[in-house]
């Protein structure tokens, strides 16, 4: 699989997916390619189904409206989990927590971290 590297302000982006929860901030998943359906799906079971099992308590999980999201495998996977699930718009800071979250990570990584700058010679 290729890197998803994105020039972006004189340096490369990684796509990230991560979740959290009142109870629990799970893990970062460092993504090496644009996330289809059946990379969503594989996230789904590997990361965020175990976190819901470990609280035992009924959650309402928020998405937006992202392609792979919505997809049919998906849908259905969630459907027999019994998850509950609130739907977002896109990258909407007013109502989806985790892109709050997502700002205050990307301003300090911003402020920690200068760019890489190439190397002259």
């Amino acid at each position: 699989m290729g890197q998803n590297q994105q020039i972006q302000n004189g340096g490369f982006g990684v796509m990230f997916w991560g979740c959290f929860s009142g109870l629990v901030l799970g893990p970062p998943v460092a993504l090496q390619e644009n996330l289809n359906s059946a990379g969503y799906l594989e996230i789904l079971k590997e990361y965020l189904i175990p976190e819901i099992r470990a609280t035992r308590k009924q959650m309402i999980f928020i998405q937006d409206n992202a392609p792979c999201h919505k997809a049919r495998i998906v849908t259905d996977f969630l459907a027999r989990e019994n998850a509950q699930i609130l739907t977002c718009p896109p990258q909407s800071l007013d109502l989806s927590p985790i892109e709050n979250l997502w700002s205050i990570i990307k301003r300090r990584i911003k402020n920690n971290f200068r760019p890489l700058r190439p190397v002259t010679s």
